[in-house]
C-alpha cells in the first residue's frame, strides 16, 4: 500500500506544569489528531470492489477521532494538470515502474483538488457544525474533544482562575483543530494465490504423515483435512 499524507494543518503545542517550591517548567503535552480518511480511485487496479469494500469496511484507527466530511474516495490521476515543460533526455534516461510513473505528480493533483473543492473549509466547518443553511455554528464537537486535554491539574488551576472549567475545555477543543489530518491512501490488489498454495501443500504433506492406527487418529486426521481446505 502506497500512502500519500496530505497535511492540512499542525501545531506542537506545550502544556506547563506547576510543581511545589519549584519553577515551572515547560513538558509536552499529548494532543488527540482527528483524521479524515480518503482513497484514491484507480479504474486499473484489480478487483476494485473487492478494495473498495476493504476500505470503508476497515475498522477507524483507535488512537484517533474520526473527522469525516463526507468523501471517502476521488479520482485524483485524472485530474488535468498545466503542462510543465520537462528535459525529455533526462527523463528517458531514468527506467521507472510503471505504478510509479502513474503516481508521478499524485502529490500536486490532490491538493488541487482539496483546493478547488474548498476541503480545509469543510474540515473547519465540521469543527463548528456549521448550518449550510444559515450559517449558525456551535462548540460541541470542539468541548468534547477537548475534554480529551483536561487533567486534573488543568480542572484544579481553572478552578482558581476567571475561566470556567468548560470554558477552558472548549480552548483545549480549538486547540486540536491544528492537529487535523487527511489520509489518502491508494492501495493495490496482490494475488495471494502463490503464497496460498505453498502453505496448503505443506498441509497436506504434514496431514498424510499422521497415523491412522485408531478411530480417534482416523477423525483426527480428517479434521485436520477439513481445516486445511477450508483455510486454503
Amino acid at each position: 500500500m502506497k500512502k500519500i499524507f496530505i497535511l492540512v494543518c499542525a501545531f506542537s503545542t506545550l502544556g506547563t506544569f506547576a510543581q511545589k517550591k519549584e519553577k515551572e517548567r515547560e513538558i509536552p503535552k499529548y494532543r488527540r489528531s482527528s483524521l479524515h480518511l480518503m482513497m484514491m480511485q484507480d479504474a486499473k487496479v484489480l478487483h476494485k470492489n473487492i478494495i473498495i469494500n476493504a476500505f470503508e469496511n476497515a475498522p477507524f484507527p483507535g488512537k484517533y477521532d474520526q473527522h469525516d466530511i463526507g468523501v471517502s474516495s476521488y479520482d485524483f490521476l485524472n485530474i488535468k494538470m498545466p503542462e510543465v515543460a520537462t528535459n525529455t533526455e533526462e527523463a528517458s534516461d531514468k527506467e521507472e515502474d510503471a505504478e510509479d510513473k502513474r503516481l508521478k505528480g499524485a502529490d500536486k493533483k490532490i491538493e488541487k483538488y482539496f483546493a478547488d473543492a474548498g476541503t480545509a473549509k469543510k474540515l473547519v466547518a465540521l469543527w463548528f457544525n456549521r448550518d449550510k443553511e444559515d450559517g449558525s455554528m456551535d462548540m460541541k464537537l470542539i468541548a468534547k474533544r477537548g475534554s480529551y486535554d483536561a487533567t486534573s491539574l488543568d480542572i484544579s488551576k481553572a478552578k482558581m482562575q476567571s475561566k470556567t472549567v468548560s470554558t477552558q475545555m472548549k480552548d483545549a477543543g480549538k486547540e486540536l483543530i491544528g492537529n487535523t489530518f487527511i489520509v489518502v491512501d491508494k492501495i493495490n490488489f496482490y494475488k495471494n494465490e502463490a503464497a496460498a498454495a505453498i502453505i496448503y501443500e505443506a498441509s497436506k504433506i504434514a496431514i498424510k504423515a499422521m497415523k491412522e492406527e485408531n478411530a480417534m487418529q482416523v477423525m483426527t486426521k480428517k479434521a485436520a483435512k477439513a481445516a486445511a481446505d477450508a483455510l486454503y
